[in-house]
């Protein structure tokens, strides 16, 4: 009569195997999804200005930085949720996937050049407010 299954030896080669192959490849793969998290904070930081500039583009006759809005030097994600330029349902922390605070600030500077102002800005968040 032949015994079916396998030695222990078999059993013991391919648990190192499967471990060996565990080692090699977990920090390949945990370094991969912290580069795709991060590329997600990056991409999401984009969406976020450039609805901060669509916003501006199109209220440009009535917008204005002396507002109390972020002691005056910006607008809030709640503005541009509410004025309908970003939706909450795509507006959470790709790391904790949590929603992000609505009250997040977006710095507007004015773009000046050679002491001429032209009515153009620059943007900009905070990444940690993002992605912390």
């Amino acid at each position: 009569m032949k015994n079916k299954g396998f030695t222990l030896v078999e059993v013991v080669a391919v648990v190192l195997i499967l471990g060996l192959l565990a080692t090699i490849t977990s920090p390949i793969i945990i370094k991969f999804i912290n580069t795709a998290k991060n590329s997600a904070c990056d991409k999401q930081k984009e969406m976020i200005l450039n609805a901060a500039e669509r916003y501006v583009n199109d209220n440009a006759s009535t917008f204005s930085l002396n507002d109390e809005m972020c002691g005056g030097t910006g607008i809030t994600i709640q503005l541009l949720q509410s004025e309908g330029y970003l939706n909450s349902e795509n507006l959470k922390n790709p790391k904790t996937k949590k929603l992000l605070d609505p009250q997040i600030c977006i710095t507007i500077q004015e773009d000046i050049v050679g002491g001429v102002e032209y009515n153009q800005y620059k943007y900009s968040i905070d990444g940690n407010d993002i992605c912390s």
